[in-house]
């Protein structure tokens, strides 16, 4: 009220969604559509903006629940697209199962779910997780869009730029699991999480069938990832003769391979795009080397 007096509106957030490292948002599609769209810049950007306040928030995850289908309403598309992993909670169809929770009902026996760990270890493994810096190279980032866009046509459906970026922490995360800073063609197939609704049967079955169509073109791409590495090195390498020829090479070498699978429309439609971006970078690597070097290397 004070500041009120003073002709500002201020909020007390305190105790609120804006506040908090974890939410649970029960019978989330209830509320108004104002609502709503009112958690989005704290669901998304982790801050709550007004005139007069600028606050970050420390939301870590948020859970919703909800019995209302509200995915179609132009309104809410937005809200929807914040919610990376999306499940189905189905009636139990067992007779067995149905009868032991009528039996757990009446003895009043409930899951009572404890920390595994430490709030500090928590905010320990973000931070690890945020400096953690994976390498995602230019070939497996077409993959990355192919898989996503394939899935888009098969199901009809639009995965938005945000909800693409959000993507690519997933695949980070199952790296940062493994350890291991290269990303590999095998941590793609975590993007079925994210796309997919759990328990959306055909949904999972449009997936795998890219995934596996993409996996089965990448017979070569061994080959096509050891000469990313090789032209990483030829742009650190201090003699400019030897750049100059291992770029030129590793253009010569991605004609040959787009020639080779052209004919092959479940290769070339995959591999042919990511090759073509490494010949694009090798011809600006030996162009740029062209005028450092003599004529008579250039010949050699």
């Amino acid at each position: 009220m004070e500041e009120f007096k003073k002709g500002k509106i201020v909020h007390n957030v305190e105790g609120t969604l804006v506040t908090a490292d974890f939410g649970f948002l029960d019978e989330f599609f209830n509320a108004s559509e104002e609502t709503l769209v009112s958690t989005l810049e704290i669901l998304n950007e982790r801050t709550f903006t007004r005139p007069f306040q600028k606050l970050q928030c420390p939301l870590i995850t948020a859970i919703m629940t909800t019995n209302q289908d509200r995915e179609n309403e132009k309104e809410l598309r937005a809200v929807y697209d914040r919610i990376i992993f999306k499940s189905e909670v189905r009636d139990i169809v067992d007779s067995s199962k149905r009868v032991e929770m009528y039996k757990n009902f009446l003895s009043g026996k409930i899951e009572n779910a404890q920390p595994k760990i430490s709030f500090d270890d928590v905010r320990a493994v973000i931070d690890l997780f945020d400096n953690f810096d994976v390498n995602f190279s230019s070939g497996l980032f077409v993959v990355f869009d192919k898989i996503i866009s394939d899935y888009e046509n098969q199901m009809a459906c639009r995965v938005s730029p945000r909800k693409r970026n959000k993507l690519l922490k997933l695949v980070k995360a199952v790296a940062f699991l493994r350890g291991d800073k290269t990303i590999s063609l095998d941590d793609l197939g975590c993007l079925k999480f994210g796309l997919v609704e759990g328990g959306d049967i055909k949904g999972m079955g449009y997936f795998d069938s890219i995934f596996v169509k993409i996996k089965q073109a990448f017979a070569n791409y061994e080959v096509v990832q050891k000469m990313e590495v090789l032209l990483e090195s030829a742009k650190n390498n201090s003699n400019k003769t030897d750049a100059y020829k291992i770029s030129l090479g590793i253009v010569k070498k991605c004609e040959k391979f787009i020639n080779e699978v052209s004919n092959d429309s479940s290769v070339s439609d995959i591999i042919v795009p990511m090759v073509e971006s490494l010949k694009s970078r090798a011809e600006k690597l030996y162009e740029s080397l062209k005028d450092s070097i003599s004529d008579e290397d250039i010949f050699k």
